[in-house]
């Protein structure tokens, strides 16, 4: 990464993506995020942010049966079991775009 002025900044975060593709995977070798996921995507239109929800409710629905969904403005966040999915509008009005960032916790060992 570097600053508006073209200097580096440190990150943890590698950043990861393919010329020409929206979307881009973040991440890090820190040990408090080796149970997350994050991918940030640009989307055509606000609508398309929808469709993205759609589709990982479905995912999540599939592989957590018993997850349910909490809305906060517009985002969403899903919840089953031990993992945690949730999806946020990003972006601008010109350049719209969603942040989805799953999570994994395990339970206590007791």
């Amino acid at each position: 990464m570097k600053s508006a002025k073209g200097e580096v900044v440190k990150s943890e975060l590698g950043f990861y993506g393919k010329p020409g593709s929206s979307v881009m995977i973040l991440l890090t070798d820190s040990p408090k995020a080796k149970t997350s996921c994050t991918v940030v995507s640009r989307v055509a239109t606000p609508a398309d942010i929808a469709a993205t929800a759609t589709q990982l409710s479905k995912a999540i629905k599939a592989s957590v049966p018993g997850a349910r969904a909490a809305r906060s403005d517009l985002s969403i966040a899903y919840i089953g079991g031990s993992r945690i999915a949730m999806l946020e509008p990003t972006g601008t009005k010109d350049k719209p775009a969603t942040r989805i960032v799953v999570a994994f916790n395990a339970p206590e060992k007791k």
